[in-house]
């Protein structure tokens, strides 16, 4: 049980304590990271650099507010619900973004062919997980089959 709560409360505490670190450090801006295969709904936010506390523009660039755009303490969102992205501390003029546009573009990018079409690694991924799931059910009903020695099956 004691691994479970590690699993589930120690991520939460460490982006907590980089939230402090941060405040300390005066450093309003965060990047979000970036990897392939995100699902839609965080691909369009990884990978970015955003403001704490309200969208501004600085230097001439715009940067929206970093709860708003990713949902950032949401389940759907930033650190929820099976999310692999993290945040690190920006500094505008000082930091590099790690991730180009163009590097995000080839992360979400339709290259995986298959059957005649080309896929992103999402899609690829969600067309093996119900494939996973279909063999899931053959298996059960199988096994419920083989339970009864094939008496209640039509």
């Amino acid at each position: 049980m004691q691994i479970l709560h590690r699993g589930i409360f120690m991520p939460a505490f460490d982006r907590i304590l980089q939230l402090a670190r941060m405040e300390e450090m005066d450093c309003e801006f965060v990047e979000v990271t970036a990897h392939e295969g995100a699902r839609p709904t965080h691909a369009v936010w990884q990978g970015r650099v955003y403001h704490r506390g309200g969208a501004v523009v600085q230097d001439g660039e715009r940067y929206e507010d970093f709860e708003a755009a990713t949902g950032y303490g949401t389940g759907p969102g930033l650190c929820g619900w099976n999310c692999r992205h993290n945040f690190y501390p920006f500094y505008p003029g000082i930091s590099v973004r790690n991730y180009t546009d163009e590097r995000l573009a080839e992360l979400d990018a339709r290259n995986i062919p298959y059957g005649g079409g080309l896929y992103t690694k999402y899609e690829i991924t969600q067309m093996q997980r119900a494939l996973e799931q279909r063999v899931r059910g053959q298996q059960l009903l199988v096994e419920v089959d083989n339970a009864d020695n094939g008496e209640n099956v039509e």
